[in-house]
């Protein structure tokens, strides 16, 4: 019987914990990287390509959304955005 048989390493650079903000990862002077998840309290020995527990490094969660997030007032007869000390934002705060 012959077949063939390849194998495919995976790299640390292909998990899918270098994007989130739980993966504590280190590499040493050889190239040798350690990934250790503080979301399970455990060192990972493979790459991970699917997690219940990933959350994204660069994300904003829903209150960091909320703080930035412009309140709008559909009773107004004005949207958007205009430069402090012209006509139209006296107006419109002369309104409020």
């Amino acid at each position: 019987m012959s077949g063939k048989l390849t194998i495919k390493q995976r790299r640390t650079r292909d998990t899918l914990c270098r994007m989130c903000e739980r993966a504590h990862i280190r590499t040493d002077d050889r190239g040798d990287t350690i990934v250790h998840c503080r979301a399970m309290g455990r060192r990972l020995d493979r790459p991970v390509t699917e997690c219940s527990m990933y959350t994204e490094k660069y994300s904003m969660s829903l209150y960091e959304m909320e703080k930035i997030a412009a309140i709008m007032d559909p009773h107004r007869r004005h949207a958007g955005f205009y430069m402090p000390g012209t006509a139209e934002h006296k107006k419109l705060r002369d309104e409020d």
